[in-house]
């Protein structure tokens, strides 16, 4: 240790320029490790000739184990801080996983409630009434209910061929347009 106080004297005396808080960690006779903090500043005679360095010493031993402890502290608690940010992202996920999950099977449930709605009234219209006419209008009315179409339309095979027995449109289309369909059955693909 005296070659480092030596090399930071003649570091002062060659530059002529003061150091401050050159900190050193030394042991002491007992064994026991100690901190300083020494600043050194030139000496100069009366002509300006730098002739020797002053040195003070200040023992920051308490300090220095307070920061040692308060860094221990600040690295602990940045890795708690971790392993729960990393906890609450599987949470998260475990979350986001199950609203999809639920989302998904209310939608099930929706359309399986539509389907059933759908079946129940058509039932219900078959059962009120004999004519086939608004029978067809409820099973067209169910049918849009059920599936986002433009048109739709119930064809009737008879002894004529295809007829066209009721239809329902969307965004104006016009009648002309089906009836060509349903007059060329090739055209014509049933669902």
């Amino acid at each position: 240790s005296a070659d480092w106080f030596i090399s930071w004297d003649r570091k002062v005396m060659e530059s002529g320029e003061p150091e401050f808080g050159i900190v050193e960690q030394l042991r002491s006779a007992a064994g026991e490790e100690r901190w300083l903090q020494t600043n050194k500043v030139p000496l100069r005679d009366l002509d300006g000739r730098i002739i020797g360095v002053l040195g003070t010493f200040e023992d920051i031993t308490n300090r220095r184990r307070a920061e040692e402890e308060l860094q221990r502290t600040l690295d602990e608690l940045d890795e708690r801080v971790q392993d729960r940010t990393t906890e609450l992202l599987r949470a998260n996920e475990s979350l986001r996983r199950e609203v999809e999950d639920r989302v998904r099977l209310q939608a099930v449930e929706r359309q399986q409630r539509a389907y059933a709605e759908a079946l129940r009234d058509t039932a219900a219209a078959m059962a009120s009434t004999l004519d086939l006419d608004e029978v067809v209008g409820e099973v067209l009315v169910g049918v849009q209910r059920l599936v986002t179409s433009d048109l739709a339309a119930v064809a009737l095979v008879g002894p004529n061929g295809i007829e066209l027995s009721s239809h329902r449109t969307g965004y104006g289309y016009a009648v002309p347009h089906l009836e060509r369909v349903v007059g060329d059955p090739s055209r014509l693909s049933i669902v």
